[in-house]
């Protein structure tokens, strides 16, 4: 008789659709109080400066949209540091311009 097989399988941290990547935050370690604003510190590429700024390939993020709608308006710093990571599933960063959760 064989024993059960264990298959495990890993998400991948990031996956590249023509002009976008796309990040899961699964993938990444963070406490359970954490805000966008920590993934974001974890993700190849992309930096935060201690005012909250972000770039990407050196250049600046100036929105982040939430199911594709401004959510705090032009404040990308209000939504990182105010949204838990539970609200996002994925973390797109479109053509450098902008950071989709």
């Amino acid at each position: 008789m064989l024993s059960d097989a264990v298959v495990v399988g890993k998400m991948p941290e990031v996956i590249v659709k023509e002009d976008t990547l796309e990040y899961n935050p699964a993938s990444y370690r963070l406490q359970g109080n954490a805000v966008v604003e920590d993934l974001l510190k974890r993700l190849p590429g992309v930096e935060v400066d201690m005012n909250g700024q972000i770039t990407v390939a050196e250049k600046a993020i100036r929105r982040v949209m939430v199911d594709g709608e401004d959510f705090f308006g032009n404040d990308p710093t209000m939504t990182t540091r105010n949204l838990d990571i539970d609200i996002s599933k994925k973390v797109l960063d479109e053509k450098k311009k902008f950071l989709n959760l």
